[in-house]
């Protein structure tokens, strides 16, 4: 009976022996190490109670900055960021309607009515006012007699000119794209503004000079040559900007427009030419005189605005 009580207790202490070894826990930690823990008893979780129990365990610290550190492939995100501009396509330019130019033709048509009612209210005056552009002459005594007759003759004729020659250099702003803008109506007036504030300075600092440096002579020639050949010059432009204006082959617009730069720059020259012959007739002035006068207010403007429209070319 002994004997069979000592096999029973021997074969339970045997059973709780391997019990013990097949309970063993397995742990995987972050670094892949296996960790065999001999013990029936599950491990229980380390609490920390202070900050350097929690700086001392690798769990605390791998969680909080090493949280991918078991990542083994990488991802790449593409992404692009594409902004569009709002402008017309291809098929939108082809079908685009051209811009209308009423504009210029009621410009064209007032230029004409003026030179037409200028000539008609007084053709034989009209014909005095274009052959004195050509007349060399220093004699002004004619046409001071009849200022009151000549006046508005040259106002009109003078008008004529500026509109002439603001519709002349805003169309060929226009047809070389040299201005960003889509009111070329308004940038018209503006020019219109600006010339009629160039001449009326350049009239106001002639008389000037004039008075104050016992000048008169020159400047009441530099004035008359200034708007007589303008006023001629004005009547010339009336007919190129016909052409001008409504003519679409390119060949022809570059033509034309080279043809009205050069009329203006041979006008420019032939003024000057002018200028020097009839005040050298008066004979009160010396000649270094009257070329550093008529190179201070005639050739070093116009030298300058030939130099800025060269450089925009």
């Amino acid at each position: 009976m002994k004997r069979i009580v000592a096999i029973c207790i021997g074969l339970v202490l045997l059973q709780l022996n391997v019990k013990a070894v097949d309970s063993a826990i397995v742990t995987v930690t972050k670094k892949d190490s296996i960790t065999v823990i001999d013990s029936i008893q599950k491990p229980q979780k380390f609490i920390p109670k202070n900050l350097l129990d929690s700086l001392a365990l690798p769990y605390t610290l791998r969680h909080y900055f090493f949280q991918h550190e078991n990542i083994r492939g990488i991802t790449w995100v593409s992404s692009s960021h594409e902004e569009s501009r709002d402008l017309p396509r291809l098929k939108s330019i082809k079908l685009r309607k051209a811009s209308q130019s009423h504009w210029k033709f009621w410009i064209l048509f007032t230029t004409i009515l003026f030179v037409a009612l200028i000539r008609l209210m007084n053709v034989k005056r009209f014909d005095e006012i274009i052959f004195s552009a050509f007349d060399l002459h220093a004699d002004f005594k004619s046409y001071s007699d009849k200022t009151g007759n000549y006046f508005a003759s040259n106002l009109g004729l003078f008008i004529n000119f500026i509109l002439s020659v603001s519709l002349f250099f805003t169309t060929i702003l226009e047809t070389n794209h040299r201005v960003e803008t889509d009111n070329f109506y308004f940038l018209f007036w503006k020019l219109v503004l600006v010339f009629i504030l160039l001449y009326a300075g350049k009239i106001i600092l002639n008389l000037l000079i004039g008075t104050v440096f016992r000048m008169r002579g020159i400047s009441t020639i530099t004035l008359f040559n200034t708007i007589m050949v303008n006023n001629i010059l004005g009547v010339v432009l009336v007919f190129l900007n016909l052409f001008f204006v409504f003519v679409t082959d390119p060949t022809m617009v570059r033509f034309i427009s080279a043809t009205i730069l050069v009329t203006i720059l041979v006008t420019v020259i032939y003024r000057q030419i002018k200028n020097l012959i009839m005040t050298s007739q008066s004979g009160r002035f010396q000649f270094v005189y009257i070329f550093i006068y008529l190179c201070a207010l005639e050739i070093l403007p116009w030298m300058v605005v030939f130099k800025m429209f060269l450089n925009a070319w």
